[in-house]
């Protein structure tokens, strides 16, 4: 990005060639470049200081472009902010493109804020566009929350539906159906499959403590657990 510069140092130096300046002007007009070149440099320094500002910039520049909502969104969530992610979302909806990823964070960040009937009102937005295992999965967990099992064992069996045979999130997807049947043995004997494809399957281990922990105390029933991050981050 400081390439340019050198195309503005040969043209200066060309002018400054064919005219004849005093030392002192010469020194004024340097201290003055180097001032207005200073202060835009740290000013562009600030915006790029933190992922939130950087975002947050290129939202006020860039407002009809998804990509900018998309990281922006992520970037409120994972800094704790999602009463700040759904300000932003909500005060520029008329501007912002309604495209499948912003929709899936927008989602993400009504959950974030207990506000699960909205999120299922984006959730159905995306579905129109794309209607992806992951837009089931997250509406089968929101559904679960709500203590609407039949909702979310037909989101559940879509998302499952919807995943390649042999993967492990086809599993995660099964044991949860299989925890809304109050079947916790075949729940983790899908998420254990789930493990065996991929050792390191965020969503089938965080789904195996859940079980573990509920068995200490048998009074709780564990909450299947939505994929929340894997294929919806606006990173990709």
């Amino acid at each position: 990005m400081y390439l340019p510069i050198v195309g503005l140092v040969i043209a200066l130096s060309a002018m400054l060639e064919h005219r004849s300046l005093r030392l002192r002007n010469l020194a004024l007009i340097c201290v003055v470049c180097s001032s207005i070149f200073l202060y835009a440099t740290a000013a562009r320094a600030e915006v790029w200081s933190n992922r939130l500002s950087f975002w947050q910039d290129v939202v006020k520049k860039s407002p009809h472009k998804a990509r900018g909502y998309q990281h922006l969104t992520v970037s409120y969530m994972t800094a704790g902010r999602c009463e700040d992610a759904v300000k932003q979302l909500e005060s520029t909806k008329d501007m912002m493109p309604h495209d499948y990823l912003t929709l899936i964070n927008w989602a993400q960040a009504y959950t974030c804020v207990n506000r699960p009937d909205a999120a299922i009102g984006k959730l159905r937005e995306a579905e129109r566009l794309i209607p992806s295992a992951d837009v089931y999965g997250l509406m089968g967990e929101i559904f679960t929350r709500q203590g609407k099992n039949t909702e979310a064992e037909d989101a559940f069996r879509k998302a499952a539906e919807k995943q390649p045979e042999g993967t492990d999130l086809k599993h995660v997807y099964q044991g949860n159906l299989a925890l809304l049947a109050n079947d916790r043995n075949r729940a983790q004997g899908e998420y254990q499959r789930a493990l065996d494809i991929n050792p390191f399957s965020p969503e089938a281990l965080r789904q195996i403590r859940r079980l573990q922990a509920a068995s200490v105390d048998e009074g709780s029933s564990p909450v299947p657990d939505q994929p929340a991050e894997r294929g919806r981050s606006s990173t990709r």
